[in-house]
């Protein structure tokens, strides 16, 4: 309730605040409630204020009409009945309130429906932007329901793939396209941490097609449903089979390249030798043995190339599987240990063995020696003078057979460790020294382990000695 003692003071007060009903007098000093309530008019705010006109004058029509002219909503005579007064007073005070809260109400519906006319402008613009690059996309695109079973939509390029009509695409299902309707669904797919996966598919002529799938789930209208997109794999698979039939011609060449080298210079040794003994100019007898060793040499040399090329063939057609069994690995190397160990006196490389007797190992017995063979070989070949061999074996944490040869030689380079195993691949150490060798020992050993369902790795550093790592599958307590 506020109180203004005259015209420009009531105007004053309507300046600077809203109020739910003014009461003013007729007969004010200075400026009447007449000229008081035209100024009050003017005002945006307060033109349509309840104004209640207080006069103590007669009620005669112009007078009464001037007040209602100027937005009067009522008068009131006096004296003064109080409760008349309050009863008004009362109802145009509810009347603002409740006019206020309407306000409200409309302000907040129309606040709502601008946010839900924008909501809907968002979503008619992202579904005509999802529609735009979905028709477009060069890759096939299928979307299906959330469990990833019914077919709900495609693209141009999934109806090209697949070789359907829009129609009778989106009669079919998943289980309809896959090749192996045992597969997961796309459901599960979809939520996994790897969205990306291969599968064969097959078109509406039944072909069958390898393709990779990408899954996503998103939300439409509502709804979450599975985008798939698809990719058909076979050019790039041709494009695969090209590339790995040259490089099979490339190696091809280089095997033939290297092996007409590695078998020429032994023979073109023997045939040197030969010829000088065939001319009778040797005739000292030692300097003849000299050239029968040496042909003796050669030949060796000769049929250890031509058998490891014969047994490189033989593992690599697959054709001839390992005859595995449990080998007792303690009692293995007591048989083989005796033949190797003369190679190493001669060096004065000492061989030793760390293996638990009942360890057993399950492999093909002649792999296993092949293995073992080329292993403590080169351990013999490579090491220095007075050095050593250990061999030892665990059972490792997975279950599996680990055996380590590690030698006190002069080691591998880190740059030459990724190329250790493959044919014909010679330590530059070794060539620089000299030292004997065809590459194809490691080549072979590699081979006999992974037929045999184990692995191999090496650590080694230059003049530090090499360690071999190989596990096979174990064949129990």
């Amino acid at each position: 309730l506020v109180r203004a003692a005259s015209g420009p003071e009531a105007l004053r007060c309507v300046l600077k605040q809203e109020f739910a009903l003014i009461l003013l007098d007729v007969l004010m000093p200075g400026m009447d409630g007449f000229e008081t309530a035209g100024l009050i008019r003017q005002r945006r705010q307060s033109a349509t204020t309840p104004i209640i006109f207080i006069t103590a004058t007669s009620a005669d029509a112009n007078h009464v009409g001037q007040g209602y002219s100027l937005g009067a909503v009522d008068y009131i005579y006096k004296p003064i009945v109080p409760e008349i007064l309050k009863a008004k007073v009362r109802a145009f005070s509810e009347l603002h309130r409740k006019t206020r809260k309407l306000a409200r109400s409309e302000e907040s519906l129309h606040l709502e429906l601008e946010e839900h006319k924008k909501a809907d402008i968002a979503r008619r613009e992202s579904e005509e932007k999802y529609r735009t690059l979905f028709s477009r996309a060069s890759d096939a695109i299928t979307v299906f329901d959330a469990d990833g079973e019914t077919v709900l939509d495609a693209n141009k390029a999934a109806l090209d793939l697949y070789g359907y009509t829009e129609i009778d695409f989106l009669r079919l299902t998943s289980k309809d396209l896959d090749a192996n309707p045992e597969d997961d669904g796309y459901a599960a797919a979809a939520t996994s941490p790897s969205k990306t996966f291969a599968r064969f598919h097959k078109n509406a002529d039944g072909r069958v097609f390898p393709a990779e799938f990408t899954c996503a789930t998103f939300p439409l209208k509502g709804k979450n449903l599975i985008m798939v997109l698809t990719r058909d794999l076979t050019e790039r698979q041709k494009a695969a089979e090209v590339e790995l039939s040259r490089e099979r011609e490339a190696m091809q060449r280089k095997i033939v390249s290297t092996v007409s080298h590695e078998l020429c210079t032994p023979i073109a040794v023997i045939k040197a030798s030969a010829e000088t003994l065939l001319q009778g100019k040797q005739e000292n007898a030692k300097t003849r043995a000299g050239f029968l060793k040496i042909i003796d040499t050669q030949s060796d040399r000769l049929t250890g190339l031509v058998r490891n090329l014969l047994l490189i063939a033989e593992l690599e057609s697959g054709k001839v599987k390992p005859a595995t069994s449990a080998i007792r690995l303690a009692d293995f190397l007591k048989e083989l240990l005796p033949g190797i160990t003369v190679l190493a006196k001669k060096k004065m490389v000492s061989i030793s063995t760390q293996v638990d007797p009942g360890l057993v190992l399950l492999a093909d017995r002649t792999h296993l020696t092949g293995i073992f063979q080329n292993l403590l070989d080169n351990a013999v070949k490579y090491n220095k003078k007075n050095g050593s061999i250990k061999i030892q074996a665990r059972r490792s944490a997975d279950g599996d057979v680990e055996v380590s040869v590690r030698d006190t030689g002069m080691g591998i380079s880190a740059a030459e460790l990724p190329f250790l195993f493959q044919q014909f691949h010679r330590a530059q150490n070794a060539r620089a020294l000299r030292i004997t060798g065809t590459g194809l020992g490691l080549y072979i050993v590699k081979t006999m382990v992974d037929n045999n369902g184990g692995r191999i790795r090496a650590e080694s550093a230059k003049d530090k000695g090499t360690v071999f790592h190989f596990t096979l599958p174990s064949g129990g307590a």
